[in-house]
């Protein structure tokens, strides 16, 4: 994934323990060039908006609840409320 944000999802303090219970952290990523997907399901290209983050690993692999993601060059890390990441398009 080129061109991404990692996106820390200002939550509540019982919905982010409400996440964690399941092994997962308020933490999206958001990517408008997807360079190859395994399975063919998105097309080189595409823009991706994940579910949460469930682990980060060397700082560079990304892995959501089905996805894990290898980050490509710089990316930005910002905050912002749940409706900002829903309204995330293209």
């Amino acid at each position: 994934m080129r061109n991404w944000r990692l996106i820390e999802v200002q939550v509540v303090d019982a919905y982010k323990a409400a996440l964690a219970s399941e092994g997962l952290s308020p933490f999206v990523l958001c990517g408008s060039d997807l360079v190859l997907h395994r399975t063919g399901k998105r097309q080189a290209g595409d823009w991706v908006r994940t579910t949460f983050q469930r682990s980060l690993t060397k700082s560079f692999l990304f892995e959501s609840v089905n996805t894990i993601y290898v980050l490509l060059g710089e990316g930005v890390r910002i905050k912002g409320s749940a409706n900002a990441v829903l309204s995330i398009s293209r």
